[in-house]
This record gives structure tokens, C-alpha cells and sequence, in this order.
């Protein structure tokens, strides 16, 4: 599976040196682009990424701010031209810190203490079967693996199992972050999918069971790298 790396920094031509140097690996894959933490903020709402290149100098809201906006953050690799901010970016668990202009085989050393660290923290982490959410005002105990799919309907979302479903009021994002990332998928927008479910899976739409869901446009290219057959 590819790395979904986000770009947040306020000049274009780190910008460009990033994009170029994510093009070069083909393990990874740029999620977005994004000039200012408030951008950054609204995109990490709605997508997801694995890494986050952080400049730190940005007007308005630098990058330690904007790490501390965010609930849950993912790894983050500082990116700035001053190394007067190295000491306090370990506070933020930053995985590498980059001085630019930044080198392409330094950017390569940070790419990968950063998949080792993904991949020491999957490994870690024990595999969940059960999510607990509350459901008509109860709480509901739902076994994952009875979960076909999930569709979002704006702040509620229909959970869709083997022996019934199930409207929760909870967004889209916030229910795709307590799912285990190696058994589901977002394929849209409004839709995410268990991937042991998927039968068949075109450009344009995949097969749940006896359902058809739509890929989103933006989706298309992760879901047929994922779960292409």
C-alpha cells in the first residue's frame, strides 16, 4: 500500500521540490497540497493522509500550531529554513526534521524512518474487531467483520452489517478514524467499504455483496492500487 503524503507549507517552490521528490518514489503517493494550517485543518476533516511534510514559518498559524489544532496528528516531518525551531519540534514527535533546501537523498532518509515507523506501529498495535458506538441512545457493540459497508449521510452515518443496520450520529471522518486502516477503505466521499467484502471493483464503481457503490473521482486511483483485481 502506498504512504498518502500531505504538503503543508507556504511556498510554492517547496511545494514543487516536494511534489517532484514524491513522483520519484513510487511507495509513495501525494495526498494533497495545502498553502496554510487552516487548509491543512479542513482537508485532514475530510481525507486522510500517512505523512505530513510541516513547514513550521507560516503566517497566521505556524506549524506547531496547526499540530496542535488537530486531535490526533499524523507523522509529521518539519520542513523550514531555520534551525533554531530543531530542539522544539521534538515535542511534537516529529519523525525527522528538514533543513532547507532540502536534498533529495536526505528527503529519502526521512520517507523511510518514516515507514518504518508506520510499520512498527501497525505491528504494535492489536488487531480490533469491535467497535462500541451509541445507537438510539444505547450503546451498540459492533463486530467489524459483520460490516459490509458504511454510507455517510451528512452527520449521521448508516452502518450497514450482516444482520441489520444501524444510523449513528457521528460523522463520516470521525468513524473512519476509529476503523482499522488495513480492513477498510474509503472509496468516497460518502462511502467506505470492508475491503474482505469487495468482489469486484472497476474504474468507476465496486461490488459490496449485491451492491454497487460508486468510486469518488478523487479515490480512484487509491482504491484500484489497494483493492484493483
Amino acid at each position: 500500500m502506498k504512504t498518502r503524503v500531505l504538503i503543508v507549507d507556504d511556498e510554492p517552490r517547496a511545494h514543487a521540490v516536494l511534489q517532484n521528490y514524491i513522483a520519484r518514489l513510487p511507495e509513495l503517493e501525494l495526498a494533497g497540497d495545502c498553502y496554510n494550517a487552516i487548509e491543512a485543518y479542513q482537508f485532514l476533516k475530510k481525507e486522510t493522509a500517512d505523512l505530513i511534510f510541516l513547514d513550521i514559518t507560516m503566517p497566521e498559524i505556524d506549524g506547531f500550531g496547526f499540530l496542535r489544532m488537530l486531535d490526533k496528528a499524523p507523522p509529521v516531518v518539519f520542513t523550514t529554513a531555520h534551525s533554531e525551531f530543531a530542539v522544539e519540534s521534538y515535542d511534537y514527535n516529529a519523525i525527522d526534521y528538514l533543513k532547507k533546501p532540502i536534498p533529495f537523498e536526505r528527503f529519502l532518509r526521512a520517507v523511510n524512518k518514516c515507514r518504518q515507523w508506520l510499520d512498527n506501529s501497525i505491528s504494535l498495535q492489536p488487531q480490533k474487531t469491535t467497535i462500541t458506538l451509541k445507537v438510539d441512545g444505547e450503546m451498540q457493540t459492533i463486530a467489524l467483520d459483520t460490516v459490509a459497508y458504511i454510507q455517510s449521510l451528512g452527520n449521521y452515518v448508516k452502518i450497514y452489517t450482516d444482520r441489520k443496520n444501524f444510523l449513528v450520529q457521528i460523522t463520516t471522518k470521525e468513524l473512519e478514524d476509529m476503523l482499522p486502516k488495513n480492513a477498510f477503505l474509503r472509496i468516497h466521499k460518502s462511502f467506505i467499504v470492508n475491503r474482505s467484502r469487495v468482489s469486484k471493483v472497476n474504474d468507476e464503481e465496486l461490488l459490496v455483496g449485491d451492491t454497487t457503490l460508486p468510486i469518488g473521482k478523487t479515490f480512484k486511483k487509491y482504491v484500484r492500487e489497494t483493492v484493483g483485481r
